[in-house]
């Protein structure tokens, strides 16, 4: 079977995030959901870091997307 782990954080200058990872048979898939378009940019623009970093510790990131969910609460 798998396993799913959800988060929602708020920090101040990101905005709303609501992260969804799931693993089954050691793979790793996750999305991550920004209120804000800028939010989303910046962490598209990270993700080849996360990659890597999850790769060191022994992780294989199946999928990773980032998506802006079009309306900003602020």
């Amino acid at each position: 079977g798998g396993r799913e782990l959800l988060i929602t954080l708020r920090p101040p200058e990101l905005g709303h995030l609501t992260i969804r990872v799931t693993m089954i048979d050691g793979v790793l898939q996750a999305q991550i959901v920004a209120d804000r378009p800028e939010a989303a940019r910046l962490l598209q623009q990270s993700l080849s870091h996360l990659d890597s970093s999850l790769g060191d510790l022994g992780y294989s990131l199946d999928s990773l997307d980032v998506a802006y969910s079009g309306h900003d609460p602020r």
